[in-house]
């Protein structure tokens, strides 16, 4: 008798769990300084500015982007994986070309963007003024050393005031002959509203140029990419 209760429950066990499947659950989003959800899209102009003073090339790209994040994906260990699609134009006048694909994956405790295949650690929560974190966690590159350097400060972005925004200052270095820089800021509700990034050299072998100025005023060789949100 006792065997054939334990068979009856085996049973009800098996079907209980074929009729409810596990569901991953998405993990909630510990921040508001940026917004993943589908659908969602944001647009920016994307300025480039490539220098090489020797060859006589000093170009200049503005483009329109636009990111679209068009599928979230819970997985077993319900961790949610934003996809997002990035395209742009040259005009409002002509088609939307493909760009890139890139995604972002949420945690509890940070955010991780895939960026060409490669992880890189955005946020980490909480939010604290002078909070570091390394950047390159999950990748093999050499550490680089994120900071939250501005929490709730004011930004400007064209026409539009943002009255809270998260500064973060991926890389900061600069000497007299070089600048590397990098540097995100995302506005609360809003997401992120610039990006800015330095890679620029001033070689005095290169051009007749005045030291005592600053670097970004005497640049001989290197890239500038700008971003800014658009409404």
């Amino acid at each position: 008798m006792k065997q054939f209760v334990l068979i009856i429950i085996s049973f009800l066990c098996l079907f209980s769990c074929k009729d409810n499947p596990y569901i991953p659950q998405p993990d909630p989003l510990h921040t508001k300084y940026i917004v993943l959800e589908t659908p969602h899209e944001c647009n920016f102009t994307l300025t480039q500015i490539n220098i090489d003073v020797v060859a006589g090339i000093r170009d200049t790209q503005v483009w329109h982007v636009r990111d679209i994040i068009s599928n979230e994906i819970v997985d077993t260990l319900d961790y949610t994986l934003y996809r997002v699609e990035r395209v742009r134009r040259k005009t409002d006048t002509v088609a939307w070309s493909p760009y890139t694909v890139y995604s972002i994956r949420a945690y509890s405790k940070s955010l991780v963007r895939v960026w060409e295949n490669t992880p890189y650690v955005i946020m980490q929560f909480p939010e604290v003024s002078g909070k570091t974190w390394n950047g390159n966690e999950f990748n093999t590159k050499p550490a680089e050393q994120y900071t939250y350097t501005a929490i709730n400060t004011t930004d400007t972005i064209g026409q539009t005031i943002y009255d809270s925004v998260l500064v973060i200052t991926q890389q900061n270095f600069k000497s007299l002959y070089t600048y590397q820089f990098k540097e995100e800021r995302y506005a609360y509700g809003v997401g992120l509203i610039s990006k800015t990034t330095y890679d620029v050299e001033s070689q005095p072998n290169h051009a007749n140029i005045n030291l005592n100025l600053p670097i970004e005023q005497r640049i001989t060789k290197g890239t500038i990419e700008i971003y800014e949100r658009k409404n």
